[in-house]
């Protein structure tokens, strides 16, 4: 499955920061041989429930 930026999808999980919930998506790139993560928010900073970043999450 490949990544929004071209590279090999790893992982896809929900973090809390605080009182707020973030989607993290870890893509291996070919090239460099590295894992990159990307933090997602919601549309104001940061989901206040973890069942709304769970909604929003990508299908893997």
């Amino acid at each position: 499955m490949m990544g929004t930026q071209g590279g090999l999808l790893l992982r896809c999980h929900i973090a809390q920061k605080r009182k707020k919930y973030y989607i993290v998506i870890e893509t291996k790139e070919e090239v460099p041989n590295k894992t990159k993560r990307k933090w997602i928010s919601g549309p104001d900073g940061g989901f206040d429930k973890k069942k709304d970043a769970e909604k929003a999450m990508p299908v893997s």
